[in-house]
């Protein structure tokens, strides 16, 4: 089967299934209930990295060699 004959089934399929559900729940009267979010909930804070921690994530950094430096340096014709 050609791309665009899949593509189109796949989409019709969705539209499908969203409408099946925008029906089911147009039947029922009753809207879709969500998570509400609970008062007093604060965003996640992540603690900063410290400069040592920097400086040795970095010092343990392999040096490449040089058919690896070349093997990331090549891209294959089309790819980007």
């Amino acid at each position: 089967r050609k791309l665009a004959k899949v593509r189109l089934e796949f989409a019709l399929t969705c539209l499908g299934l969203n409408i099946r559900k925008f029906l089911k729940f147009k039947k029922s009267g009753k809207l879709p209930t969500y998570w509400k979010v609970p008062e007093g909930l604060e965003a996640e804070t992540f603690k900063k990295p410290s400069a040592k921690r920097i400086a040795n994530r970095l010092k343990k950094r392999k040096n490449l060699q040089p058919n690896e430096i070349a093997k990331r340096g090549y891209r294959r014709k089309g790819m980007r």
